[in-house]
């Protein structure tokens, strides 16, 4: 039954079920992109998430192409190698938007087999299983031939490379929103424009900065901040308040109508 289990999971990105207690549980899923067909080293795997990114693993099943364990706080990770490449045209379309991978198009069209992260626990505890997500993820770069991973749900590239090292860089005091929530930018005239598009994985609206004189870096860095202030915080801004600024800049807000992504209504940073 676990392959078929696996075939029913694969496709869950960032979905939520009821757990017989009636605790609401998150799946936190993406597809990692291999550049051949060899299946996972499953023993090689376990050893580096315990001996380089520090994760206990226990109650560990697998097989040739599947690996299933549990990590504490009521976490279960499962892994699942697919020997066909993820749907080209939903890679091409994330790959056209990349501004993190900007060769996306070619590399990560070249994968060949693809390996389906999905780390499953409470939903109160989303940003600890994103972290867990970021550790798994990193080691199963790290024992492959892959260019970079796949998050569906945000329609977000990441390079194998920046994922790394963002990994590496993780810690209580740095979330690497960049491989978590996709950050749209868009240069127009003399204006920049920006916007976030993932936040509802943690139970939040999205930020948009609107034709702003600031400079594109400037746009990106407040989308980040006010983003990692409000996945701290768990704050919902309304109108007529602030977001202050890591520079002490108080920030005005208005929530309305999203100027980029349809159906949504989103938080403006008038910036």
């Amino acid at each position: 039954m676990l392959p078929v289990f696996f075939s029913l999971l694969a496709p869950a990105i960032s979905q939520k079920k009821e757990t017989r207690s009636g605790e609401t549980q998150k799946i936190v899923s993406a597809t990692v992109l291999l550049n051949d067909k060899t299946p996972i080293d499953n023993k090689a795997l376990l050893a580096e998430l315990k001996n380089e990114w520090g994760i206990r693993t226990d109650s560990i099943q697998g097989g040739d192409k599947t690996l299933v364990f549990s990590v504490p706080n009521g976490i279960t990770v499962m892994i699942a190698w697919l020997g066909y490449p993820a749907a080209p045209a939903e890679i091409k379309a994330a790959a056209d938007i990349s501004f993190l991978w900007p060769g996306a198009a070619e590399e990560a069209g070249r994968h060949q087999s693809q390996a389906v992260v999905s780390v499953i626990g409470p939903a109160s505890r989303t940003v600890e299983l994103y972290k867990i997500f970021t550790r798994v993820s990193a080691a199963l770069l790290n024992n492959t031939r892959s260019s970079g991973i796949y998050l569906g749900s945000q329609y977000l590239l990441v390079p194998k490379g920046y994922f790394l090292e963002s990994a590496r860089n993780m810690n209580d005091q740095l979330l690497p929103l960049s491989c978590w929530i996709y950050f749209g930018l868009r240069q127009e005239g003399a204006t920049n424009s920006g916007y976030t598009y993932g936040m509802g994985e943690f139970g939040l609206p999205e930020f948009e900065v609107v034709s702003s004189e600031h400079s594109v870096q400037e746009v990106y860095s407040l989308l980040t901040d006010a983003a990692d202030f409000a996945i701290r915080t768990h704050t919902k801004f309304a109108n007529g308040q602030f977001f202050e600024a890591p520079n002490g800049s108080k920030i005005p807000v208005e929530v309305s109508k999203s100027a980029f992504l349809k159906n949504e209504t989103t938080v403006k940073l008038k910036f």
